[in-house]
């Protein structure tokens, strides 16, 4: 390894002694008629906080020019360039660069060009460029990019593409003659690329969303959205994390809907639909820990209409759930739990729906008491642990007032069948009583379990009341030798109810 300080003395140096960098090489050879240094082999060029390695380098100290060519690589601060062949000035480093890749350990940018050029401290400008922000692993396609015949870029600023094409997944999607994209490395305001979809129930659907940073651990995107078929529709998400490690998200959307029809019964809904969606995950003071998944849709063809909350379209039932717990001792062998189970009846359409006589579970408490040794008894020691879980099942309303002919006892369930729907009204896929019993499950005319005095699945209960799960137990563990391990273990397990229907 040859290294040499342009900036020293000698005839070298004299020749050059207003470089202002230092260059390492396996070997270096100076022409000094031509006033051209070339270094061969692991070629490093240090300037400042910039560096510069090739296989292979050539400048001259009278033009100020440089060439460099062999896994070419500049690296100013976070950001790098990577290509095939450089022509650089020698006293800023900067140049053009073919078949090139730039990149930044800040950002999440990278771009990809037949041409590029490094025209100011943090500026470039591109020919034949690809661009995205996705860093996929293991060298994957990224979901989407950009394709521009020409572009410049500010770091920390933006990108300016001409003639620009957005592709996802490899597929054209979306033409524009010109477009910014933010390339920052601190979180910024602005607006984010237009969201295109069409479906049949919806049409055509555009959303320009805007990204606002409001706090640096709280992010906000409002989403105005235009449906061809059923008016404007805004959508916005936020999302929050704060030192204590408590976060959340919260997703909510809203329109007033043109495709409504108010005399229609199978749309027994206002024009005015929405759905919200939120997870939170608080840190509260001595310990305790709350946690909330909330899931509300205004009807429940919102599902089928509109693609926000499409994982829930095959769900029976949309529920909530919230709940806080806390653990005591040491180990946390003493856990307490007291939460809330709302759920939304999905199964019908929404002139049918059941959500009033739907059971809830308002409150749940679990108290758990782990394992652990607390008495000797002899060679082995007592081991105690218990599990107690009470449950108030709920209704806004009693089955019997719905259907109050098809109850069985004292409102211990409605005999449906396993539709969940009386026969007088059970509609066609038209939404029309025809006939009775379109569903064949009722046990008069088809000998379903619609009328035949026994629960199934899907018909409602109408009970409402008390639950408490006991279940205290004590183990001996012992050993013999070193092989084998016998835990002998009494108690007592028991499911008790109190309800209004079937007394204790």
């Amino acid at each position: 390894m040859v290294a040499l300080f342009l900036a020293g003395s000698g005839t070298p140096a004299r020749a050059a002694d207003d470089i202002p960098f230092t260059i390492k090489a396996d070997s270096i050879e100076y022409d000094s008629a031509r006033s051209v240094y070339v270094g061969r082999g692991n070629v490093r060029i240090q300037e400042g906080d910039e560096t510069l390695t090739a296989d292979w380098v050539m400048f001259s100290s009278k033009t100020r020019q440089g060439l460099a060519s062999g896994n070419v690589v500049h690296q100013d601060g976070p950001d790098r360039m990577t290509g095939d062949f450089l022509q650089f000035d020698i006293d800023t480093l900067k140049g053009f660069l073919r078949q090139g890749e730039l990149t930044s350990d800040e950002s999440q940018f990278k771009m990809n060009s037949v041409e590029m050029r490094k025209t100011g401290d943090e500026t470039y400008a591109f020919k034949k460029t690809r661009f995205t922000t996705c860093d996929c692993p293991d060298g994957g396609d990224p979901p989407w990019e950009v394709k521009a015949d020409s572009a410049e870029l500010e770091v920390d600023g933006y990108a300016v593409a001409r003639n620009a094409t957005f592709e996802m997944f490899g597929i054209p999607a979306l033409w524009l003659p010109w477009a910014a994209f933010p390339i920052k490395r601190e979180r910024s305001s602005g607006f984010l690329l237009p969201e295109v979809n069409s479906t049949n129930r919806s049409g055509y659907d555009v959303g320009i969303p805007f990204f606002w940073a409001a706090r640096h651990d709280l992010n906000v995107i409002l989403t105005p959205q235009y449906l061809s078929k059923r008016g404007v529709k805004g959508k916005a998400e936020i999302e929050w994390h704060i030192e204590n490690g408590s976060k959340g998200d919260l997703f909510f959307t809203m329109l007033s809907d043109g495709e409504v029809d108010d005399d229609d019964p199978q749309e027994p809904f206002d024009e005015l639909r929405w759905a919200l969606d939120s997870q939170q995950d608080w840190r509260l003071p001595l310990g305790v820990r709350g946690k909330l998944d909330v899931n509300w849709i205004r009807d429940n063809q919102f599902l089928r209409d509109f693609r926000d909350m499409r994982r829930h379209s095959s769900d029976r039932f949309l529920e909530s759930v919230g709940f806080i717990d806390r653990d005591f001792g040491a180990s946390g062998w003493l856990q307490f739990l007291a939460g809330a189970r709302w759920a939304q009846d999905l199964q019908n359409p929404d002139d049918l729906d059941r959500d009033k006589e739907l059971i809830q579970r308002l409150p749940e408490v679990e108290l758990r008491a782990l394992a652990r040794p607390v008495a000797r008894l002899g060679p082995v020691n007592l081991v105690p642990s218990f599990d107690a879980d009470y449950s108030y099942f709920y209704s806004r309303r009693k089955a019997s007032d719905r259907l109050p002919g098809l109850v069985v006892g004292n409102d211990i369930f409605v005999d449906t069948g396993i539709d969940g729907v009386a026969s007088f009204r059970e509609q066609d896929g038209a939404g029309t009583v025809t006939s009775l019993d379109q569903h064949a499950d009722d046990f008069t005319t088809a000998f379903g379990p619609e009328g035949d005095g026994v629960f199934q699945e899907g018909e409602l209960v109408g009970d409402r009341g008390h639950r408490l799960l006991l279940h205290p137990k004590v183990a001996a563990p012992m050993r013999l030798g070193d092989a084998v391990e016998i835990v002998p273990e009494i108690g007592y397990q028991a499911t008790l109810y109190e309800t209004e229907g079937q007394s204790f």
